[in-house]
């Protein structure tokens, strides 16, 4: 059996897939920009305590949501959390920018969801110059993610 060379052995480890959600995640959160391009495919709309967000993709009829409700808003079906979370705290998180997922990715997030909390933080706030300032805090929304389409 011949030997693998360093350079074989490199490009095998670069071209294996990496799983982008693995159990030892404690806490999701997904960066969405709030005032997206009119060509963008998110939207992102804010409505007195309701915060919803829409991503399309290029096959018709495949979309993925994130919704949410403020505690304040007395839903009798919904109370998301708004928290306040420094970049610090968020060693062991997973950050994922909702236009770079796909739609098994977000798919994945709906089953991860289930079990656990995902926040949305907005991505102008989280890539400011005052995420370099000590114990800044960043505003995060627990959401509610949900996906249209066959899986």
């Amino acid at each position: 059996m011949k030997a693998l060379t360093l350079i074989q052995i490199i490009i095998l480890l670069v071209s294996s897939p990496t799983p982008v959600f693995d159990k030892e995640v404690q806490e999701v959160f997904i960066l969405v920009e709030r005032n997206a391009d009119v060509r963008s495919r998110i939207y992102y709309l804010e409505k007195d305590m309701h915060h919803s967000v829409r991503i399309n993709f290029d096959t018709p009829n495949y979309s993925a949501h994130m919704m949410h409700i403020s505690s304040k808003a007395n839903h009798f079906n919904y109370s998301h959390e708004e928290i306040e979370i420094s970049k610090k705290e968020m060693i062991n998180s997973k950050v994922l920018f909702a236009e770079k997922l796909t739609f098994m990715e977000w798919s994945e997030l709906e089953q991860i969801g289930l079990n656990q909390k995902i926040y949305m933080i907005f991505q102008e706030d989280y890539l400011s110059k005052e995420r370099f300032v000590l114990n800044h805090k960043f505003k995060a929304l627990e959401v509610r993610v949900t996906v249209d389409g066959p899986i």
